[in-house]
């Protein structure tokens, strides 16, 4: 059982640069990883994935444990946008998208601004 006391924003990291949605790719990885499957079907780690369009979908309840940062699974919302901002920036509609998801969720979960962070607070590249 997942009690949300963070937002942890993640980005994919595909090694080549695309526009096409990405969701079923990273779906299909983490299926093949093993990873749990949720309660809504899917095998992806994170709670909600943002295609670069803006097109917000939920892999998992919120209440689900997830697969996303180890240590952190049973007390966050994974958060991942398409795309590699090594290489590239977040788009306009995934950075609205992830806006209002952000403020959404805050309220919902009573999470304070410091306690939305990124992914490299926990695992360093």
């Amino acid at each position: 059982m997942n009690k949300p006391i963070q937002l942890i924003v993640h980005h994919e990291a595909p090694p080549i640069l695309t526009n096409a949605p990405r969701f079923k790719i990273v779906n299909d990885y983490h299926k093949s990883k093993e990873f749990p499957r949720s309660s809504l079907g899917y095998y992806c780690g994170y709670h909600y994935f943002i295609e670069k369009t803006g097109q917000v979908i939920q892999a998992r309840n919120d209440s689900d444990e997830g697969a996303h940062t180890i240590g952190q699974n049973s007390n966050s919302i994974g958060i991942c946008l398409a795309g590699n901002f090594d290489l590239e920036m977040p788009t306009r509609p995934q950075i609205d998208a992830l806006r209002t998801l952000l403020a959404t969720l805050s309220l919902k979960y009573g999470i304070l601004p410091l306690a939305i962070v990124p992914h490299r607070k926990y695992s360093p590249k």
